[in-house]
């Protein structure tokens, strides 16, 4: 991994993947302007788009001001510990999920948009929907299982 982020944090590549980005998210927002969303799908389309855009601009200015301002390593640990602390989890929580949803949403409809396989497309969806609950609720399941072993001291119950 420490091979990789030199390569990646280069300042060529990491200025070149801020661009792509900066890229993505200008030609999303344009295309939404270009073209008016009739169909259900198409808005979907555009709303999910809107939000992937919201959530890199977010991402990418936590990730650039902490690392240049505050110095942490931004690694996934850096990415989790907002949701440890009580008052960040009530923004992050929604914050990841939304974005999850919204990846599997986005290309969901395009899938359908371009094969008009419907079946295909809810399931793309569900799975995606599903993975972002699963994110979530995984850290709270191990969260709520380390409190009830510390609290109530299972090393000591054996089962019978």
């Amino acid at each position: 991994m420490s091979r990789f982020r030199l390569a990646y944090r280069h300042p060529v590549v990491e200025t070149l993947l801020l661009v792509v980005i900066l890229f993505q998210i200008v030609m999303g927002i344009r295309l939404i302007y270009k073209r008016d969303a009739q169909a259900i799908a198409e808005k979907i389309q555009v709303y999910s788009g809107l939000y992937l855009s919201f959530f890199l601009i977010a991402l990418m200015g936590a990730v650039l001001s902490a690392r240049y301002i505050e110095h942490p390593d931004t690694n996934l640990y850096f990415a989790a510990a907002g949701l440890n602390y009580y008052p960040a989890t009530s923004i992050l929580i929604p914050y990841y999920f939304l974005a999850v949803a919204s990846i599997s949403l986005h290309l969901s409809t395009i899938h359908y948009l371009k094969t008009r396989s419907m079946g295909m497309a809810i399931g793309i969806a569900v799975i995606g929907i599903a993975t972002s609950f699963v994110i979530i609720l995984k850290d709270r399941i191990v969260a709520l299982s380390k409190l009830l072993f510390l609290t109530f001291n299972f090393e000591t119950f054996t089962l019978t």
